[in-house]
C-alpha cells in the first residue's frame, strides 16, 4: 500500500515539473522581471522597435489579457530582431561615409537584412492579428496602412 502511494505521489509530483516546464517554454507567455524599472526597459525598446504597432494596439483598446498577449509578443519579436536591426543601422552610417565601390558591398548585406526584417515585421504582424476579432483586423491593417510612408517612387511619379 505506501509502495503504491509513494508511486503515485512521485507521478503527480512529475506531471507538475513537466507542466511547469512547458508553461516556462510558453512563447506567448509575458516575459517575467525581476523588477519594475526592467519591465519599463523592455517596454521602451519594444516602442522604439515597434512604435507604429504599438500605436495602433493602443487606439484598439484591447482587452488586457490580449494586450499582454501581445505586448510579450512585441517584446519577443524585439530580442528576436535586435542584432539584425543594430547592424542594419551600423551598415548604413558606415556607407554613408565609403566611397561608391566599397558601398555596393555592403548593399547586399543591407537588402539581406531589411529583406529578413520585413519578413520578421510581417510574422509579428499575422501572429497579433490573431489576437484580434475581424473588426480589430481591419482596423489594425488600415492603421498600418495610413502610418507606412509612400515609396518615393510613387511620390516622384505623382509630379
Amino acid at each position: 500500500m505506501k509502495l503504491s502511494v509513494r508511486f503515485i505521489f512521485s507521478l503527480s509530483l512529475t506531471a507538475v515539473a513537466m507542466c511547469s516546464q512547458a508553461l516556462a517554454q510558453d512563447p506567448a507567455a509575458p516575459p517575467q522581471f525581476r523588477s519594475r524599472s526592467e519591465h519599463a526597459v523592455e517596454r521602451r525598446k519594444t516602442e522604439t522597435a515597434f512604435p507604429e504597432v504599438v500605436r495602433v494596439l493602443r487606439t484598439l483598446h484591447l482587452p488586457p489579457d490580449k494586450m499582454r498577449e501581445a505586448e510579450a509578443k512585441l517584446m519577443r519579436s524585439e530580442a528576436e530582431t535586435r542584432a539584425a536591426r543594430e547592424e542594419l543601422q551600423s551598415l548604413t552610417q558606415r556607407a554613408e561615409g565609403q566611397e561608391y565601390n566599397r558601398r555596393s558591398e555592403t548593399s547586399a548585406r543591407v537588402m539581406e537584412l531589411r529583406t529578413n526584417l520585413q519578413k520578421s515585421t510581417d510574422q509579428l504582424h499575422s501572429e497579433i492579428k490573431s489576437l484580434l476579432t475581424p473588426q480589430q483586423r481591419d482596423e489594425f491593417d488600415k492603421h498600418l496602412r495610413r502610418q507606412k510612408p509612400e515609396p518615393e517612387s510613387r511620390r516622384l511619379g505623382s509630379r
